[in-house]
């Protein structure tokens, strides 16, 4: 049985995993560079010191609004690339 205090545990956990991975797309995008029209275009041009302020600052619930963006674009451009189909046969 959960208890509130795992809850919590599991919560706190998921926000430090979300911040880390924000935290790698402040630099680039997965699939490379920093295209201009990403939403996180601007923060990566700035300074490292500037993003990890700005990344601190953010709230759990910014961060994973953040986050759902960014996996719906990840989707996006995964399914562009055929990612996950099997090869075609000849």
């Amino acid at each position: 049985m959960k208890t509130l205090s795992d809850v919590d545990k599991i919560r706190a956990c998921l926000g430090k995993t979300i911040r880390a991975y924000l935290a790698g797309l402040a630099v680039d995008c997965p699939f490379g560079g920093n295209p201009d029209e990403c939403f996180c275009h601007q923060l990566r041009e700035k300074t490292a010191e500037e993003r990890a302020r700005i990344l601190a600052a953010l709230t759990d619930e910014e961060c994973i609004a953040i986050f759902e963006r960014h996996r719906k674009c990840f989707v996006e451009k995964s399914c562009s690339l055929d990612w996950g189909k099997p090869p075609a046969r000849e």
